[in-house]
Formats: C-alpha cells, sequence, structure tokens
C-alpha cells in the first residue's frame, strides 16, 4: 500500500466534490478513521457514495460522501513530504487504483465462481502475494516506499 503505518498524511477538507477515481480519502467507520482509495463513485438508496477499498485489501466497500472528511493531498514517508499532487503522483495514484480494481474483481469473480475445493488452491496465499507484488514494486521504482 501507498500509506504504511507510521506514516503521516496532510488531509484536505472534502466531501464529495472534486473526488475521483484514484483518490485516497479519509473518512470514520465505527468510531475509527479509516484511508482507503475511491474506485468509483454510486448512488445507494438515493445518497451519493464512493466505491472505496484500502490497497492491501481484496474487498471493497461503500462509504456515504457524508461520512467523508477529506483528500489525502501528501503524505510524510520517514520524515519527507511526498505530495500527492504532481503529475507522476497523479498518475501512481491512477495507476494503484486501476491495479486496486481489478484485483478486486479477480478476487470477485473467483469467490463467486469456483467451487470450495479450488478457492483456496486459487485465491490462496500465493494468489494474495503475487497481488500485492505489482504495487510494491512500482512504489520502490518510484521512490516512494
Amino acid at each position: 500500500p501507498l500509506i504504511a503505518e507510521g506514516d503521516r498524511v496532510l488531509v484536505e477538507r472534502a466531501r464529495g466534490e472534486g473526488i475521483g477515481f484514484g483518490d485516497i480519502v479519509v473518512f470514520s467507520r465505527s468510531g475509527h478513521w479509516i484511508i482507503h482509495r475511491v474506485l468509483g463513485r454510486c448512488r445507494v438508496r438515493g445518497r451519493e457514495c464512493f466505491l472505496e477499498k484500502g490497497d492491501h485489501n481484496f474487498w471493497a466497500g461503500v462509504v456515504p460522501a457524508s461520512d467523508v472528511v477529506g483528500r489525502v493531498r501528501a503524505i510524510e514517508i520517514s520524515g519527507k513530504m511526498v505530495p500527492l499532487t504532481s503529475r507522476p503522483a497523479r498518475l501512481l495514484q491512477y495507476l494503484l487504483a486501476l491495479y486496486s480494481y481489478l484485483t478486486w474483481r479477480w478476487w470477485a469473480i473467483g469467490e463467486r465462481l469456483l467451487p470450495p475445493g479450488m478457492k483456496e488452491k486459487v485465491l490462496g496465499r500465493w494468489s494474495r502475494r503475487l497481488c500485492r507484488l505489482p504495487p510494491r514494486v512500482l512504489l520502490h521504482l518510484l521512490g516512494t516506499r
């Protein structure tokens, strides 16, 4: 994931305006602050919502736009501030969001279609590691981790 435990984030207040695919948002759920990537917008029972997913998770969720506190604009990694607003950073955000979306769909399709005995083999430990490897390599090559 782009944000690791111990990293600090600079958050810009935002509810729904201007938040889109690839943005990292902060929201509250069950009394905890959560930082996840936006994979899309949707409406649930007439309310504007975001499809959100943590980079390290294989499942996605829906968060009402009204629960979003803001958008992450920079990350402090090892004492160095890394802005997420530059063109290369926006491209990285987009690529990580696209990869995150594709792994979520892969996982959802596997959960739905594979027989119980095959699920662990196909979606097991090695699949999880392979799904998490490309983002780590990309982040390392770009010098953010």
